[in-house]
């Protein structure tokens, strides 16, 4: 037998699952796209959302030098993996064992 209070927590719990959905539908989460760029230092990014540049990446980042990638690959795979992490609510930031993995794979 359902109780009061059983009945109240059940349509609470169905009128939130509803909100979130219908906020999700709503609010569709922001799609990024990159484009490479050729610098004086090397290969770097820009990560854009509805086409307005909201990240600038001349040099590789978490390495201490001011180098860029050596590769156009190698920036497409970086701006790849910041995309991914930004997609997810993740914090567009790339660790060290990150960007070595990247510059070790071309």
């Amino acid at each position: 037998m359902i109780t009061k209070h059983s009945a109240i927590v059940i349509t609470c719990a169905v009128i939130i699952s509803a909100t979130i959905l219908l906020l999700t539908f709503i609010h569709p989460k922001p799609d990024y796209t990159y484009t490479i760029i050729k610098t004086k230092a090397g290969w770097g990014y820009d990560i854009l959302q509805k086409g307005q540049v909201v990240i600038h990446q001349e040099y590789i980042p978490a390495v201490q030098s001011l180098q860029g990638f050596p590769s156009k690959e190698q920036a497409e795979k970086t701006a790849g993996l910041v995309i991914s992490k930004m997609r997810s609510g993740g914090f567009p930031s790339v660790t060290n064992a990150e960007i070595n993995e990247i510059l070790k794979e071309h």
